[in-house]
């Protein structure tokens, strides 16, 4: 003849269930890149009975609901079709000796040389080089 024991159940909510642990709450929603879970919810943390961090119930629900509702939507994207190839623009001629920065000049209606008075930085350069032999 076996005896069981009855056990009586304190009506009033536990500690343990008005907080859930980080380590918990790790497990369902990873912390975002760069970031540690306390980090993340750093203005919520306490710490529990047993001496881990945690974080209030109703936080880790809303957390788990927002990465719940992170999902659906990412989901919903992958069910969208890809956008097709895009065609890539052709970039600026190379033109027979000129440097890159008179072939972008050309490119764009302009003469080398005869443009507000910028000058190319090969232009720049000499000019600096010859100014430096002078003194």
């Amino acid at each position: 003849m076996s005896r069981s024991k009855q056990v009586e159940v304190d009506p009033a909510p536990c500690a343990c269930r008005q907080t859930v642990p980080l380590s918990v709450l790790a497990l369902e929603v990873p912390a975002p890149i760069g970031k540690t879970m306390a980090s993340w919810l750093a203005d919520e943390v306490v710490t529990d009975e047993l001496g881990r961090l945690a974080v209030p119930f109703e936080v880790a629900r809303r957390v788990i609901a927002e990465h719940n509702a992170q999902q659906a939507r990412m989901a919903e994207a992958r069910k969208r079709p890809a956008p097709g190839p895009r065609r890539v623009p052709r970039g600026v001629p190379a033109m027979e000796g000129c440097s890159a920065y008179e072939s972008m000049m050309i490119a764009a209606g302009e003469r080398p040389g005869v443009h507000d008075g910028r000058v190319s930085p090969q232009q720049e350069w000499l000019a600096s080089i010859q100014s430096a032999r002078r003194s």
